[in-house]
């Protein structure tokens, strides 16, 4: 996997600067350029808009300067979402935003942008409420499943970790009823381990499976704190998904409790 252009949404937040600062160490690692954008509100003062321009360049870049990195600004004009989503379906390979925005005048609100680019970027999107552990040389975690919906998550996190010269652990989480059955041999496994392990290894011959019984959103969280994750990475939709639903129960509820960086990765 190769990755070229990272798009950073910010807006001047605390989370915002956060998420800047995540991207650039990001992006140094795997010597990609920046865009970073932010978008002002439609009908703003033509002062605003001048002083929007100039202070992105100017103060806002600061980090990816600190960590060496290539970088443009971007500064757009009217809906967050929409402009975000429509410079993300270019020649973008991922997208970082932080999961908390301000909404001042930039009109950058980044919870609710998060979650509605989570739902529809092309590329995959990566949520920064804090910066997690390292990442090159670092771990990354992909919940693993056998559906086809989790396969792109998958292989993503497998060429991510290679790339970033790390690890990537596999994270299978079953019923926790599962535990309180009689285990009748030595040799007795979960329901669907055996799958999960040839489908891992079919795919990420490196990945190190790990099993879990619980919750998957809280095990995900769990296991990244255990190891110190640089990267939590989740399909869209997974196992179990209902049709026509573009965001699933995980990482929806990751995107808010995690507490490290979070990718998801759509089709």
């Amino acid at each position: 996997m190769t990755m070229k252009k990272i798009l950073v949404a910010t807006d001047g937040s605390e989370g915002a600067a956060g998420a800047v600062a995540w991207a650039g160490g990001f992006a140094a690692a795997l010597h990609a350029k920046v865009v970073l954008a932010t978008v002002i509100e439609p009908h703003t003062a033509e002062s605003e808009l001048e002083a929007g321009a100039g202070q992105l360049p100017a103060a806002w870049t600061e980090p990816l300067r600190d960590a060496g990195v290539d970088h443009e600004p971007a500064v757009l004009e009217g809906d967050a979402r929409a402009e975000l989503l429509r410079l993300a379906g270019g020649d973008i390979d991922a997208v970082v935003l932080g999961t908390r925005g301000s909404g001042g005048f930039q009109g950058l609100g980044l919870g609710g942008t998060t979650h509605y680019l989570a739902r529809r970027t092309p590329c995959p999107l990566i949520a920064v409420p804090a910066p997690g552990g390292p990442l090159a040389g670092g771990t990354v975690i992909v919940g693993a499943d056998t559906s086809k919906a989790n396969e792109p998550a998958l292989a993503w996190a497998c060429g991510l970790a290679r790339d970033l010269g790390g690890r990537v652990v596999a994270l299978f989480v079953h019923s926790p009823l599962a535990d309180v059955q009689t285990h009748p041999a030595d040799n007795w496994t979960y329901r669907g381990e055996a799958d999960v392990r040839a489908h891992v290894a079919e795919r990420c011959p490196d990945a190190e499976v790990v099993l879990r019984a619980g919750s998957p959103v809280e095990e995900l969280a769990r296991l990244g704190a255990e190891l110190d994750a640089g990267l939590l990475v989740t399909g869209r939709r997974g196992r179990g998904g209902l049709h026509g639903l573009l965001l699933g129960r995980v990482p929806a509820q990751l995107l808010h409790h995690a507490g490290r960086p979070v990718a998801v990765i759509g089709r």
